[in-house]
């Protein structure tokens, strides 16, 4: 689970948008298999036996990966300090194990410059390409795909880690002044599908 945890750690860091957010800004709660964010408008069904990070754990992950990831990346440090907002940490199992299939929702308040989803992925490519970390794989066409008639658009990450070909699909979508990244880790077709189905249940109200 540890060798795991650092890079579930890493795409928490990843991204730079805005350090502005709202004084109504909530995370959201998870309640009956499901996740619920009333101030972004939409909601996630989890399936059930699978474990939500709190609150309080999900910000101590946080904290950890950014240390893990850019300690010597002073830059980096500054740009992500103020404001990421890890929403929701999911996990297939509540022990050991030697992988983890992972869902997170992470958001951040966006630069004028962010419009789309894809500008969003394109700052995050960024972001990973100049960070200590290192991927096997990070892909540049953000392809554009719609899940409940919502736009978002997908980037691949690959990398091979303590023997273990760790793989990673980011969805992102722009809705009102955030951007809202949802990613999908997993090591094989089946974790990929339990991961798509979770995805596939986001339902946003505006």
């Amino acid at each position: 689970m540890k060798n795991f945890l650092v890079i579930t750690l890493f795409l928490l860091v990843s991204t730079g948008c805005s350090n502005h957010k709202s004084n109504q800004f909530d995370s959201g709660r998870v309640e009956n298999d499901k996740y619920i964010n009333t101030f972004l408008g939409f909601d996630i069904t989890l399936p059930q036996g699978w474990f939500a990070q709190t609150i309080k754990q999900n910000k101590l992950l946080y904290e950890i990966g950014k240390k893990l990831v850019v300690a010597k990346d002073k830059n980096m440090q500054a740009a992500i300090d103020a404001n990421d907002s890890n929403l929701l940490t999911v996990y297939k199992y509540n022990s050991r194990t030697s992988f983890n299939p992972t869902i997170l929702v992470v958001v951040r308040k966006k630069q004028p410059k962010i419009k789309t989803g894809k500008d969003f992925l394109y700052q995050a490519r960024l972001a990973m390409k100049q960070a200590e970390f290192k991927y096997d794989y990070i892909g540049s066409n953000f392809k554009k795909t719609a899940i409940n008639n919502q736009d978002f658009f997908i980037m691949d990450t690959n990398v091979i880690y303590n023997d273990v070909d760790v793989k990673q699909k980011y969805y992102a979508i722009v809705k009102d002044d955030y951007c809202i990244c949802v990613v999908i880790t997993y090591s094989d077709y089946d974790e990929k599908q339990e991961l798509l189905k979770i995805l596939n249940s986001i339902k946003f109200s505006r």
